[in-house]
């Protein structure tokens, strides 16, 4: 506990900030209780002990690629309610070894010698890694599998997309107004302005928006009244009124390549039309683990 201690002791001497809210922000007790005291022992055990676990699995080959995208993704819900009231156990079981790539691959039975041959079981010609069957294989591209994962995505979107078009066109953001910001004096109430300000909304100003979504078995048209044109976006909102338009691109890559598609939509967007409009898409080669 020595190493704690000390570390406790150099905090309450010289306080930081480890969030955003600014120096000073927050109670501060430069001379905590003996309960306080054992409080802070054990949140910097835990955070050593964090810490150890992090370089281990940073040190592992396999194990520890979820590292490479655990800051650009948002954490699967593994709480406990969770796991107990999940309606299928064997998606959470996926979802648990996806994550430290623990599925049973060709190139990991390979590895613990149960297999002879690592490759991909549908193309034979690339090593069967997890991120390989997901997001690149040519047989599952061209076979549409990726097709349908997207396209099942884009499905549940539309649904909740389709519920926020009708409500913004009732709510007529035409006849919306924002309340004015009324300076007071010190120590004094405003008794104007009552309405908190609310950001404005992508959808404000217009009751006309309308809504396409893409997909294979059901292509659209791009709005002619807008552009003439062979491309297919993904989403597109429009109105006429508030002469807007609104284009989203869906992109479903495997999680460690999340950042390679995201660059690759903004930098090639002909790469990105001729995939949309083809509707096939897969991950751009990344190093194989």
């Amino acid at each position: 506990m020595q190493v704690p201690n000390a570390e406790v002791d150099l905090n309450l001497k010289f306080p930081g900030q480890n969030n955003k809210q600014g120096i000073g922000s927050g109670n501060f007790n430069p001379n905590p209780k003996a309960e306080e005291r054992r409080k802070l022992l054990t949140a910097k055990a835990f955070s050593f002990a964090e810490k150890k676990r992090v370089l281990h699995s940073a040190s592992v080959k396999h194990q520890g690629i979820w590292l490479k995208w655990s800051e650009n993704t948002i954490p699967f819900d593994f709480s406990w309610n969770f796991l107990i009231w999940s309606s299928n156990s064997q998606i959470i079981k996926f979802v648990l070894s996806y994550s430290i790539n623990w599925v049973k691959t060709p190139d990991l039975l390979q590895l613990w010698g149960i297999e002879n041959s690592g490759l991909c079981q549908f193309c034979q010609n690339a090593k069967g890694t997890l991120h390989h069957i997901l997001s690149n294989c040519l047989v599952a591209l061209n076979s549409k599998r990726y097709t349908w994962r997207h396209d099942s995505v884009l499905l549940h979107l539309k649904t909740a997309l389709e519920a926020l078009v009708e409500a913004r066109n009732i709510k007529n953001d035409t006849a919306q107004s924002f309340p004015t910001i009324n300076f007071v004096k010190a120590g004094a109430k405003d008794t104007k302005c009552t309405k908190p300000v609310l950001t404005p909304s992508l959808l404000q100003g217009a009751s006309d928006w309308k809504l396409l979504v893409d997909f294979d078995q059901d292509q659209v048209t791009f709005p002619p009244e807008i552009l003439s044109t062979n491309e297919r976006p993904d989403i597109v909102f429009w109105s006429v009124k508030a002469r807007k338009v609104i284009l989203i691109e869906l992109t479903c890559p495997a999680e460690e390549g999340i950042s390679a598609a995201q660059n690759r939509k903004k930098t090639n967007p002909l790469l990105a039309s001729h995939l949309t409009n083809s509707g096939k898409e897969m991950d751009s080669e990344v190093p194989d683990y």
